[in-house]
């Protein structure tokens, strides 16, 4: 519940969104920062498993979601670490099967 209390704080004034599955490509940037750990494992994951850009912007929502599960809500490239990236990771592509 507080997760969701988070998001419904996000986007408060922002028409039609609530959390952030809905979040509007142009907010992923801002909302959604990772650090270069991060940003490397995400991009060798793009790279191995061929994803898309579309797959890229959902691995960063719910990698936002993990973070607001564990009430991370600051969200700067320092403190938003590798492991948020890697938990999409792994669900995605189950444990075990990808090397990154």
């Amino acid at each position: 519940v507080s997760a969701r209390n988070i998001q419904l704080e996000r986007y408060a004034g922002k028409d039609g969104v609530y959390c952030n599955a809905q979040m509007p490509g142009n907010q992923i940037k801002d909302l959604c920062v990772i650090n270069e750990a991060g940003n490397l494992l995400l991009k060798n994951a793009m790279r191995i498993q061929n994803l898309s850009a579309r797959a890229y912007d959902r691995i960063l929502k719910v990698a936002r979601t993990i973070a607001d599960l564990t009430t991370v809500t600051t969200y700067k490239p320092t403190t938003w670490p590798k492991p948020y990236i890697t938990g999409v990771w792994t669900e995605r592509a189950g444990a075990g099967e990808c090397e990154v």
